[in-house]
This record gives structure tokens, sequence and C-alpha cells, in this order.
């Protein structure tokens, strides 16, 4: 009965132990059942004291309580008993144990599914002993002892292991059997019971959550990428899931449909250097203008050919080869190349026909469909100024429609004369006079 509310008692103390751990760290508690043996350092068969001690039952408790990685704290109670028959002429006696002891515990691989570890530590065993001989009667006792220990640990799931330990205690004092006193001659003493042997295959269990220092759901003894960032959808080994492959984990990835291949921020949104809508890293043409429409590609397109990209040219139908300006429109035409068109004295027609002048102003204003021109006639001072007014809008018309003819959009010219009011040379000379009968060519406002 003492036994039994010795054991509850310290089974009492355990559970208060586990209340006081209470904190992120993980608390263990395990139950084993094997064998005890208290054997001796100095046997002496010939003096009639040979051990004869048989291996007998044992249970123990434990409780862990984890420190750091490798390191915990453990509180065991453990209870047994050794005997001796009497077979063999020696009185035969029953010892009833109960070690009690603090533990310090080093797990080699704490992470792993089968986990070795050593343990060290110091405590009491109580012990009375009973079914002695008439005439012998010890009282309780309870001793000092050191401890030392090994062990496997094999985890089941992740809450329960299978515990395969030993445990050696050396305890300080003697007479937990009759070898130490014999009754038949107490003078004779012998130290060979202070060495307590356990051995014992039991289970563990880890109440709450495995441990798991990325916080991504899969226990550290499962993880194969054990330091996934916070947030990161995993699997089953414990390693980041990227669908759209652009290196940000699906759960922190805030744009998952990345294309293969965009370079992406650190949310996993492609980026778009230029603005140009394919995204860097697909886009073979980084640098776009802004405005400009491109290909699958990131490349300006560019119908006309004229060197400024659809989307900012704003003469899209460019003839081949001409010049443009900065929106892709034809620069003004230097009108200069179609100066020297000159006129017989008081006639309008055009001569000679073809003029080559006016063939060069065909192929001039063709190249730039987009620009208008005013066509100026002009004369010398020979007859009356409002004779030469009319003259010099005759002549104009004259140029327009040669220039009709030949394929000049009529709408992109316009007629004026100036007649004698803006002369180029002196009307005093017959080469003067001949240099102002001429046409004028002016870009339209």
């Amino acid at each position: 009965m003492k036994n039994f509310c010795f054991i509850f008692v310290c089974l009492v103390v355990t559970l208060a132990v586990a209340t006081c751990f209470a904190n992120p760290r993980r608390v263990g508690v395990g139950v084993s059942g094997g064998g005890m043996l208290l054997r001796g350092a100095d046997d002496t068969p010939e003096d009639g004291f040979e051990e004869n001690a048989k291996l007998g039952p044992g249970t123990s408790f434990i409780l862990r309580k984890s420190l750091s990685d490798h390191w915990s704290l453990g509180l065991n109670v453990a209870y047994g008993w050794n005997y001796d028959n009497g077979d063999n002429g020696n009185s035969g006696y029953r010892t009833n144990l109960i070690p009690v002891d603090f533990n310090a515990i080093y797990t080699l691989l704490p992470d792993a599914t089968a986990s070795p570890y050593f343990t060290g530590g110091f405590g009491v065993v109580h012990w009375d002993a009973n079914y002695r001989p008439e005439g012998l009667d010890l009282e309780d006792e309870r001793d000092p002892a050191f401890g030392v220990g090994a062990g496997l640990e094999v985890f089941l799931t992740e809450v329960i292991a299978l515990d395969l330990g030993g445990k050696f205690r050396y305890m300080l004092t003697d007479d937990k059997d009759l070898i130490g006193m014999n009754f038949h001659n107490p003078e004779l003493t012998a130290s060979n019971d202070k060495y307590l042997w356990y051995f014992g295959l039991g289970l563990t269990w880890y109440p709450g959550k495995c441990k798991d220092d990325d916080n991504d759901g899969i226990c550290n003894r499962k993880d194969d990428c054990p330091d996934t960032p916070l947030g990161c959808i995993v699997d089953e080994r414990g390693c980041e899931v990227d669908s759209d492959g652009d290196g940000v984990c699906d759960g922190l990835d805030k744009c998952p449909d990345t294309p293969m291949g965009a370079i992406v921020d650190k949310r996993g949104c492609p980026k778009d250097s230029d603005g140009d809508g394919v995204y860097d890293g697909i886009d073979k043409c980084p640098d776009t203008p802004k405005g400009c429409r491109v290909d699958e590609f990131g490349c300006p397109m560019d119908s006309d050919g004229d060197g400024v990209c659809d989307g900012i040219d704003k003469c899209p139908d460019t003839p081949k080869g001409v010049e443009v300006d900065e929106v892709g429109c034809p620069a003004l035409p230097d009108l200069s190349e179609i100066e020297g068109i000159t006129f017989r004295f008081d006639k309008s027609n055009v001569i000679p026909t073809p003029n080559e002048i006016l063939d060069r102003a065909v192929e001039l204003l063709g190249a730039y469909p987009n620009v208008k021109v005013e066509i100026h006639g002009h004369t010398d001072s020979v007859g009356s100024e409002e004779y030469n007014m009319k003259l010099g809008l005759q002549r104009a018309d004259s140029v327009k429609q040669y220039l009709a003819d030949h394929g000049v959009n009529v709408e992109n010219m316009v007629t004026k004369s100036f007649g004698e009011t803006k002369p180029i040379a002196t009307n005093d000379t017959k080469e003067g006079r001949k240099l102002n009968r001429r046409i004028h060519f002016v870009i339209a406002e």
C-alpha cells in the first residue's frame, strides 16, 4: 500500500510539473515496461555470497520538456522489484524499487524519424526488502543515486513515438538483499547491490502540434524545405508551390498566372519597364517609346516603314522613302528644287512640254501627299496692272493643270496672282523682265 501511495504521489507531481511546462516548446509524456536488475561489484562465491538476483519486472513513467532543439529536461518515476527465490541455498527475498530522478536529455537528431538520445541525472531510489527470513527485518530506505542512459525514439506518428531505452543507476548504499547482510554471519558483508539496471520498451506521447519551425503546416520531421517563407503554400514535402514558375511562391504571389519567362517583382507581378504591355523577360525591345503599338515580342510596329512607330505616327501611310518628322508625317518639301518656271512675253502656256522642272514638282509633291502648296503667278511690268494680275493667275492655273494632269491632287494646290507687284529683277532690261515672268511655289498655311 505504501508503494502504491508513493507512486501515486510521484505521478501527481509529474502532472503538476507538466502544467508548469506549458509554453511553446513540446512536452512529452511516456510509459514503458521492461525489467529491473540489482547487481554488485564484488561477488564472493568462495565465501558463499554468489550473486543470485533474478531479473524482475519494471515499469517507468517519464515527463519530458524541451528546452531547445537538442536539449530537454526529464522527470522519471519507475517501479519494479528484484528477487531471489532461494533455489541455490541462499535465503529468498524480494526488494521493491521506486527510482525517482531528474535528467538532462540530449537528442542527437531532433527532426529525424528515428532519433537516438542520451540521458544523465540524479535522484533517489526508494526501496523496501520484504520476504526476509525470520529475525531479519530491514527498514525502508531511500538511497541517493546517479544515473545515465541511452535510447532510441522512433516516431510512429507526429505525436506518438516508440521508445526503446536503458538506464543505469549507481546507488550509494547496500543492504537491498541478503548478500550484503548475511544472517548466518552478520560480520561478513559485500557491496553487491549498488548497481540498478533498467531496460524497457514503451510509448511517448507529445500532445499538441508537432514542431514546425517555418510554420508551413508540415512538421520538421517531414519537411524537406525547412526555411519556407511564412505564407507560402507548400506541397506534402513542405516545399514551396510556384504554379507559374516565377520564383514567388503561391500564397505570396499576387499575380499567380504570370507568363513563363516574365521578370516579376517581390509580389510576383510582372514588370513592364517600357509600359508597352509586353512583360520584361519576354520583351525583346525593352526600351519601346511610350505610346507605340508593339508585336507579341514587345517590338514597335511601323506599318509604313518611316521609322516612326504605329501609335505615335500621325501619318501612317507615308510613302516609302519620304523623310518624316517626329510624329511620322512627311517633312516639308524643299520647294527650291522646283523654281525656274518662266514664260514667254504675254503668254501663259507651259513650255517646253514635257517640262523637266514641273515633272520634278510632280515627283516631289507626290511624295508629300498631305502637303498643300500655293502656286503664285508673276509678270513683268509691261501692260496695265489689272491686265498683269489676270495674266499672272492664268500662268498659275496653267501650271496647276499640268501638275493635275500628271497625278498631283488638285485639292492640294491653290493658285494666286501677284502680277507685277513682286519683281525679282529689274524690268528695264529684257533679261530682267524674263526673270519676272515666273512661277513661285510656297507651302500653304
